[in-house]
């Protein structure tokens, strides 16, 4: 505010010792008239109009300012959650790479729930991260069950995600070459099959990874 002042009393004493060109309209004519044929009115008038200018601008620099700071502190939190999220973006790295494979397995197991009259379920991103981590983990560590090397259980890997479960349930599956001969796996074992039709389950995630596939439901 201080800034401000200094300046508009600035240009105010200087307007008011050269002389300021304004333009008069007469009848149509314009004509240009030196501030020493202007009454005291007239110059006042001259320099709250220029006072005025420099003020608009100084607020519009300042908005701009104002939005540059904002533009600047938005990036940064998106740089800090990017930074606290480098996990996940490795496990949806690899959903990516498998996108097609996991969508087939999808559309499998509702196929099957269909065939039985069952509620079709819907793909959940949090299981769908458990599911695509423990996949990951079975190969990386050579290791082929429920339970993690460190002790983890399903429910320890979906509550890493997420709390909204009162229902939750895992098939795994190692070595089948596609999409539907894992379907066809699980739907031989009787207690993969019940896992695929069960009707608690509205809610499910796929994860597959170089041979290992992982089914996690939540009701």
């Amino acid at each position: 505010m201080k800034r401000r002042i200094l300046v508009i009393l600035a240009v105010c004493s200087i307007s008011m010792a050269i002389g300021i060109p304004t333009i008069a309209a007469t009848d149509g004519d314009i004509k240009t008239t030196n501030v020493k044929d202007l009454n005291l009115f007239d110059i006042s008038s001259e320099i709250n109009n220029i006072n005025q200018k420099i003020k608009n601008d100084i607020d519009k620099l300042l908005n701009y300012y104002d939005v540059l700071i904002s533009s600047m502190t938005i990036k940064s939190d998106i740089a800090e959650e990017i930074t606290e999220s480098t996990t996940e973006t490795s496990i949806s790295t690899e959903t990516n790479k498998y996108q097609s494979e996991i969508y087939e397995v999808f559309e499998l197991t509702n196929t099957e729930r269909a065939k039985n009259g069952l509620n079709l379920l819907e793909l959940d991103n949090n299981l769908i991260k458990s599911a695509q981590g423990h996949a990951e983990d079975m190969y990386n560590n050579s290791y082929f069950s429920h339970t993690s090397l460190d002790g983890r259980t399903l429910s320890d890997r979906i509550l890493k995600y997420s709390k909204e479960f009162n229902f939750m349930g895992e098939n795994i599956a190692k070595g089948q070459n596609s999409p539907k001969s894992v379907i066809d796996s699980w739907m031989a074992s009787q207690g993969h099959r019940e896992n695929i039709l069960n009707p608690n389950y509205k809610k499910i995630g796929i994860g597959y990874y170089k041979g290992y596939w992982v089914q996690n439901f939540g009701g």
